[in-house]
């Protein structure tokens, strides 16, 4: 292994070191992970009720194969979701931590809407 890395490395003289590290990723098969978008965590965040441990909450979003199609349902469900009974009852005692929430995709629940005023903001 340690030879097929310095045959790689020789044959890309004059390259950036960030060409050299893709081209022995690509020589090994390994994917680089992709970045993840703070920016759209950030919107994610502001718009979750449950305000509790971000950091889980990011490890959990940058497992997510973000799409552009896919923010746009998190953030309609999680709109959806902030109406919905779960989430109104009790002062919002049953929201999930934001983590537990994206580790198991909940945006691809189906739930019913409050349509009365049974549970007041």
């Amino acid at each position: 292994m340690k030879k097929t890395i310095i045959k790689v490395i020789n044959s890309c003289e004059g390259k950036t070191s960030e060409k050299i590290a893709d081209a022995i990723l690509e020589n090994f098969n390994v994917q680089k992970k992709p970045k993840v978008d703070i920016e759209k965590f950030e919107q994610f965040w502001s718009l979750y009720p449950r305000k509790i441990a971000k950091k889980n909450a990011l490890v959990a979003w940058s497992r997510v194969e973000m799409t552009n199609e896919l923010f746009a349902k998190i953030v309609e469900s999680v709109n959806t979701y902030t109406k919905s009974e779960q989430w109104i009852k009790d002062n919002g005692q049953y929201i999930p931590h934001p983590s537990t929430w994206l580790n198991q995709e909940r945006w691809n629940d189906e739930l019913d809407v409050i349509t009365s005023t049974k549970y007041p903001n």
